[in-house]
């Protein structure tokens, strides 16, 4: 079932159930904790991942205050570094990355 998985290139969000496997298929799974610099894109790992719970107990706070998105073709984010782009997978909190930083004449004020 790993495998499966990992024979991806989406990795947004994964839902997993079942007893003491659970937690291995998680591990085995979960990108990191929040988004990070990459060398490429990522596959085989998931930004979210719930283990026994329904979606509607999993999403509760998403986009507001819990991070989500993912890493393949399903969570990336390029970040202006200098005259280059970096590239950033794993999951975001969307309120505090899309938002930009005030210029000056709007601190002046």
């Amino acid at each position: 079932m790993i495998a499966l998985a990992q024979d991806n290139r989406y990795g947004l969000r994964a839902a997993i159930y079942g007893r003491r496997e659970a937690e291995t298929v998680y591990q085995a799974l979960i990108g990191q904790p929040y988004c990070h610099p990459v060398p490429s894109c990522q596959l085989g790992v998931f930004g979210t991942i719930s283990v026994n719970r329904p979606r509607s107990e999993s999403w509760v706070g998403a986009f507001v205050s819990k991070p989500v998105g993912g890493y393949g073709y399903s969570g990336w984010i390029w970040e202006p570094e200098g005259d280059t782009l970096k590239l950033k997978q794993g999951p975001k909190l969307l309120s505090l990355e899309t938002s930009r930083k005030p210029d000056e004449a709007e601190t002046k004020n």
